[in-house]
């Protein structure tokens, strides 16, 4: 996620091929809901981590 205007113009083109993109265990390492909401993805597994009630 380096830079992101060169993954989204990836991302994009890889879509218009008719490919799905997920993306798997976000929430994990440096992940940031910002990038999430420019990301051209179809399917967003969020790791259990990141929503998870840190009081249990």
């Amino acid at each position: 996620m380096a830079s992101v205007k060169s993954t989204v113009s990836i991302l994009k083109e890889i879509r218009n091929l008719g490919i799905h993109i997920s993306v798997d265990d976000f929430g994990t390492g440096y992940s940031s809901l910002s990038y999430i909401k420019d990301l051209p993805i179809d399917t967003l597994k969020v790791d259990q981590s990141f929503v998870k009630d840190s009081y249990e």
